[in-house]
């Protein structure tokens, strides 16, 4: 065998075992380039990035307990700021509602007795017994109504 024909050979022998791992890489994209193959490793570095977030969050928490916990009661309380909101205006509602049937009761002159102290305003003044009983006073036992709270007719 000649000079060249011991080259060629080496060349074939080359060619043919490049021309192997070629394929095995051709092989190999295939099984790995399919759909489930991708999304089984984007889930799995997902999963493993998301274990190592958590890792570090437990390791932080124990540190900052209370940071953490003002942090849930802030996220708790802006999820049901509404309910929050509905139920306070019920209740102030429902105060509003008896204050204004105790005024009402009291401008029709309900016999049905809701007095208190300030409320008793027509038996606060009395008749005067001197000056012929025509002079008014008021009795001392009378609080002065907040501002806003008298009718002016």
């Amino acid at each position: 065998m000649s000079r060249l024909e011991e080259r060629y050979e080496k060349d074939r022998a080359l060619r043919d075992a490049a021309r192997a791992v070629l394929l095995d890489d051709v092989d190999h994209a295939r099984t790995n380039l399919t759909p489930n193959a991708i999304a089984g490793r984007v889930t799995s570095r997902i999963g493993n990035g998301a274990k190592d977030v958590l890792d570090v969050a437990k390791d932080k928490a124990g540190d900052h307990r209370t940071l953490i916990a003002a942090i849930i009661a802030a996220v708790v309380l802006w999820f049901g700021r509404e309910p929050i909101r509905d139920l306070f205006d019920s209740l102030f509602d429902q105060e509003r509602d008896a204050r204004d049937a105790r005024d009402a009761s009291a401008e029709t002159g309900d016999s049905t007795d809701h007095s208190t102290d300030e409320d008793t305003a027509s038996a606060a003044i009395t008749q005067s017994e001197d000056n012929d009983g025509i002079g008014l006073h008021a009795s001392p036992n009378v609080h002065s109504a907040p501002p806003g709270d008298h009718d002016e007719h």
